[in-house]
């Protein structure tokens, strides 16, 4: 359940409306052999800005990360960067996620502290800008959740986000796009439209996990367009 997978239930049938999905029963095979993986997307799915999930939604993913210990995580079992991308950066992806979820559950103090350990991390030579980029954006979050979207704005204006190209194209956290996106819809809240037309128009051709936010970035460039004239 959640809010995530009731954007998936709620698209229209391809073939049989009466036939009884795999998908559920193909996710939770998927999550059996990889729970790490499956606690870290999930996660960020149910965090999408354009989704409100429900409380106990984000309470069991808090509680979930709070259990695991990335210092248990294995390498992953193949050497391809679209395997193994994290491989190093769990440390980094646990705060990321538990600040953002102790945002959205109204939380900020446990926010700011996730935000702060980020911020005291070094990332790798690949990604060296990493920990700040995702300690900013905690903390737009939380300026957001506060009834703040105008403070939210500058921590996000801040970020860098210099990784590895082959990053981008292999994890939706590396990629940065949950960022863009957000800052995005506040250029535009802010009278900054044609700032915002530029970020809502990177969400194509570049990275699979980016296309989540294609189809509402259209319309909120169609919006954008029309405001404009």
């Amino acid at each position: 359940s959640g809010s995530a997978s009731r954007v998936v239930n709620a698209m229209p049938p391809m073939v049989d409306p009466n036939a009884k999905p795999a998908y559920p029963s193909r996710r939770r095979r998927a999550a059996q052999k990889d729970s790490v993986r499956a606690l870290e997307y999930g996660t960020l799915l149910e965090v999408t800005p354009f989704l409100e999930p429900s409380r106990p939604v984000l309470e069991k993913a808090r509680r979930a990360l709070e259990r695991l210990t990335v210092a248990d995580v294995p390498p992953s079992a193949h050497s391809a960067v679209y395997f193994s991308a994290h491989d190093g950066f769990h440390h980094l992806l646990r705060p990321y996620l538990l600040g953002l979820v102790n945002a959205r559950l109204g939380d900020l103090a446990a926010a700011e502290r996730y935000a702060g350990t980020l911020a005291r991390e070094t990332g790798p030579p690949a990604a060296a800008t990493l920990p700040r980029d995702l300690a900013l954006e905690i903390r737009a979050e939380a300026a957001i959740m506060q009834g703040a979207p105008a403070l939210a704005l500058a921590p996000l204006r801040q970020t860098v986000g210099e990784t590895w190209y082959e990053y981008h194209f292999s994890s939706p956290f590396l990629a940065g796009s949950r960022g863009r996106y957000r800052r995005a819809g506040l250029e535009a809240a802010h009278g900054e439209a044609r700032q915002a037309l530029a970020l809502f128009s990177g969400f194509e051709g570049f990275s699979g996990y980016a296309l989540i936010y294609a189809a509402p970035s259209h319309l909120r460039r169609a919006q954008l367009f029309e405001r404009l004239g």
